[in-house]
């Protein structure tokens, strides 16, 4: 799967687009809302996740207009924190899902991820 992360933080998106890596699929990564639009326009990846708060243009803004343009790309979006608001908001725009930054670990998991404590992979937690 061909993933765009567009997050200003250096370390998160390094983070997240590692995560992701190790998962077997192709990551870049954008640091401003422009940047990452026009990415998004001319590459059309199958996954965009998309931070709320960018210089430049801010998520929901780049999420309105690649969805007037017809980009049909899968979009989580990040929030600094989580709040019902911007999570409603951003479903209301056309996003597929939303993740609150506080909930994705060092590693770029999630926080809740079943799987993180299953060392073995037997489907049982492993402490």
């Amino acid at each position: 799967m061909r993933i765009l992360v567009i997050e200003d933080e250096p370390d998160l998106a390094r983070h997240i687009a590692a995560a992701l890596t190790r998962q077997g699929h192709t990551t870049s990564d954008r640091k401003d809302g422009l940047e990452g639009l026009n990415t998004a326009l001319d590459t059309r990846p199958d996954l965009i996740v998309l931070d709320v708060n960018l210089p430049t243009l801010d998520g929901f803004a780049v999420l309105t207009r690649l969805r007037l343009q017809h980009v049909d790309s899968r979009v989580i979006i990040l929030t600094a924190r989580g709040d019902v608001e911007s999570r409603v908001k951003g479903l209301t725009s056309g996003v597929d899902d939303s993740l609150a930054e506080t909930d994705v670990d060092g590693d770029g998991r999630r926080n809740d991820d079943p799987d993180e404590h299953d060392d073995d992979g037997d489907g049982t937690e492993d402490r």
